[in-house]
């Protein structure tokens, strides 16, 4: 990664190829998450779900900021993989809450 924080900056060689495996790795870590975050779904592990969804759109999140190119940035963000997985872990975090509140006693 380059001084001024951005992945996708550097110039020398070195640099490239650990942007390269930096992206590897993210795009691989995102997906197992995602992939765990299914499995606590089917098993209704509702709390283990958000966490894995959850740190899957984290990652996905830093490897968009890595993409200078706010098109390329936006068809990443959008893509068939990535954009259902962002969706889910959406509206986990808006939906968690309330599952977990005391009945009112209404």
């Amino acid at each position: 990664m380059s001084a001024g924080g951005s992945p996708l900056s550097c110039s020398s060689d070195v640099c490239r190829g650990e942007t390269v495996n930096s992206w590897r790795s993210g795009a691989g870590t995102w997906q197992i998450q995602a992939a765990l975050g299914s499995l606590y779904e089917t098993a209704g592990e509702q709390a283990q779900e958000h966490t894995a969804f959850g740190e899957a759109a984290r990652i996905i999140q830093e490897l968009a900021q890595g993409i200078t190119d706010e098109t390329l940035r936006s068809r990443f963000l959008a893509g068939p993989q990535v954009h259902p997985v962002l969706q889910h872990a959406q509206r986990l975090a808006t939906s968690l809450p309330d599952d977990h509140t005391e009945p009112s006693g209404l």
